[in-house]
């Protein structure tokens, strides 16, 4: 038997209020030369169908890192094989955690609008403030009101943030996109992964980037001028290190991609040009 291309296994994490079918469009674009798995985190989608099998939702930690635990033990039921993560907003967070934490499993990493975390306890402390209120006003006002808010940028009191709110707003794909979101029935589980999935709840991986040593392709969109920033800094933490114990490149390890006319949700807004550089990146790992 002869094989002349070993199968990729991919992973899809879809950000908050998100479902698996965010992932569709790249599903179908990745499938051709790859396994693809898209799953719906706790707390969205089926998974809370799994939930009420199991018991009370008040049982489950949604941190960003109990999460990565939950995927690595799926994936390891899956497949004895190691697996590319490519995850969005929050599955970014947990894309990485996965990618810097359980490299005996994780091939490599895409993270699209993502972050390694706040690098200061006192703006963790900030930030867990602001999500435990905003997950206060989603039991109190309910998802309709939620959503609208929330996609309106009104939440995030940047004006750079709103405007980029505005560009998805105008995407011919936003009603859709809206209406998948208020599929969500289980809103007490949502404001629990608000709240407990916070960056100001999260490890900062900063540190743990200048250990990396799977490759990573970190994206960002061209509009989103904040995660750019993060984009630019994350790659600069791994490329700065210079001559590494293990003998490999920093430049060779992360690589970064801007996806022009996109804001935050790149995998929406524009998804050819991040199909693309998915697949450059999964045939580099070869």
């Amino acid at each position: 038997m002869i094989e002349y291309m070993q199968e990729n296994i991919v992973l899809l994490l879809h950000g908050f209020l998100g479902t698996s079918e965010d992932w569709v469009p790249m599903m179908k674009a990745l499938s051709l030369n790859a396994r693809v798995i898209a799953v719906d985190l706790p707390g969205h989608g089926e998974s809370q169908m799994l939930q009420q099998h199991i018991g009370n939702s008040k049982q489950f930690s949604y941190t960003v890192q109990a999460v990565a635990d939950l995927l690595l033990k799926l994936m390891c039921h899956i497949t004895d094989r190691e697996v590319v993560v490519v995850g969005y907003s929050m599955g970014a967070r947990i894309a990485l955690h996965m990618a810097l934490n359980q490299i005996h499993k994780i091939r490599g990493a895409v993270i699209i609008s993502g972050s390694p975390g706040l690098k200061d306890e006192a703006s963790r402390h900030r930030r867990l403030a602001i999500d435990k209120s905003r997950a206060q006003f989603l039991l109190s006002s309910g998802l309709e009101c939620f959503l609208e808010t929330w996609y309106s940028g009104k939440m995030w009191g940047q004006v750079i943030t709103y405007l980029i709110y505005c560009l998805l707003r105008e995407h011919p794909k936003f009603d859709s996109l809206v209406t998948t979101r208020r599929k969500h029935e289980n809103i007490e589980a949502l404001a629990k992964v608000l709240a407990e999935s916070s960056a100001g709840r999260q490890r900062s991986l900063w540190e743990d980037l200048r250990h990396l040593k799977r490759p990573l392709l970190v994206v960002a969109g061209e509009k989103d001028k904040k995660f750019k920033e993060i984009s630019v800094q994350m790659c600069r933490e791994v490329w700065n290190l210079g001559g590494r114990s293990d003998g490999r490149n920093g430049n060779e390890l992360c690589e970064m991609m801007i996806i022009p006319e996109s804001g935050h949700a790149v995998h929406v807004e524009n998804p050819l040009p991040l199909v693309r550089a998915v697949r450059k990146f999964l045939l580099k790992l070869h």
